[in-house]
């Protein structure tokens, strides 16, 4: 019986949580998404691993045993290894991991998008740690702050249409209130939830 069925026989949130905790069938496992990058990829452990970033039996692990990653940056790394677009390793991020995919709002992601790009180009020296340094290196000056104007879909594009170094700290500076302006939102949040409790 396909999925659609079986969620429309449900009559209870049992029923739901029931067919949730019988994940066959719903998603493609780590395990066989990994397993195809790697192949794909046509490099040993060894040498897979070293792109990542992560350990050879790290890599040998999730592709015969199974696990996945467990944090947010090693499925990025993994998105560096396998010089995935960024839309893609946004899409494993959440697909995979249950984690937001890259957002052009938070600094080091749209770092990690622009890195992405220029790796899946064929530009490998911009890996992992190539946007870690990055980000330390531009955001050594903090951006201009104001109010959020954007949408996250126009940020996305404007930062997809930069091409170098210093158009992406450009960028940075051009729309830095939009690239805070998450975080000022849970700080307001958080002091009027504490002002009234």
């Amino acid at each position: 019986m396909d999925k659609a069925r079986e969620i429309a026989r449900c009559e209870t949130v049992d029923d739901v949580l029931a067919l949730l905790d019988d994940r066959d069938g719903w998603a493609e496992p780590w395990q066989t998404f990994f397993a195809d990058i790697l192949d794909a990829s046509g490099l040993s452990y060894a040498r897979f691993a070293a792109r990542c970033g992560l350990s050879k039996n790290t890599v040998k692990r999730w592709r015969l045993e199974g696990g996945a990653p467990k944090s947010r940056d090693t499925y990025i790394k993994v998105g560096f290894g396998a010089a995935m677009p960024p839309q893609a390793g946004s899409d494993m991020l959440s697909r995979y991991g249950g984690y937001c995919g890259l957002n052009p709002r938070d600094a080091f992601d749209a770092c990690c998008v622009f890195c992405l790009q220029r790796r899946a180009q064929g530009q490998m020296q911009y890996d992992y740690a190539a946007a870690d340094a990055l980000y330390r290196r531009l955001l050594a000056d903090p951006p201009p702050s104001g109010p959020s104007s954007l949408t996250t879909t126009h940020l996305m594009a404007r930062l997809s249409a930069v091409d170098t170094e210093q158009e992406l700290s450009a960028f940075l500076q051009t729309f830095g209130a939009e690239l805070t302006g998450r975080k000022q939102k849970l700080e307001r949040y958080l002091e009027e939830y504490l002002t009234v409790h």
